[in-house]
């Protein structure tokens, strides 16, 4: 597996498991690391 697939992976997994809070593009950047 790439790299960019582990990481998008990885953002999937982690919306995956916060789908019971509010999500926001900005959370999930920070999570990303931009």
């Amino acid at each position: 597996m790439t790299i960019s697939a582990q990481v998008i992976d990885t953002i999937v997994e982690w919306i995956d498991d916060n789908l019971h809070q509010p999500l926001r593009i900005d959370d999930i950047a920070r999570h990303a690391g931009y």
